[in-house]
């Protein structure tokens, strides 16, 4: 499709992680994934580290949809699915 030249090309996409006791997990990869088909080929998938509070803060391409895959040693991983964000 055309794409409005207008509309953003990125989105922000803010949280917190935490552990299973509700406890901040810091230093915790999170990576979105875009849904299939969404994302450009050849394109890396956006990719944060979390901070001493758990806060992480990433970038990624507006109106795409996907999830948020949080992985750290020692934890299961998680995913949390990510409506698109204009």
């Amino acid at each position: 499709g055309v794409r409005d030249p207008g509309a953003p090309v990125a989105a922000t996409i803010a949280g917190t992680v935490r552990g299973e006791e509700g406890r901040p997990l810091a230093d915790a990869t999170v990576t979105f994934v875009a849904a299939v088909g969404a994302s450009p080929a050849g394109s890396d998938a956006p990719t944060t580290r979390t901070d001493a509070t758990g806060r992480f803060r990433l970038t990624i391409p507006a109106g795409t949809a996907g999830r948020l895959v949080v992985r750290r040693a020692r934890f299961a991983a998680r995913e949390v699915a990510v409506a698109a964000l204009a």
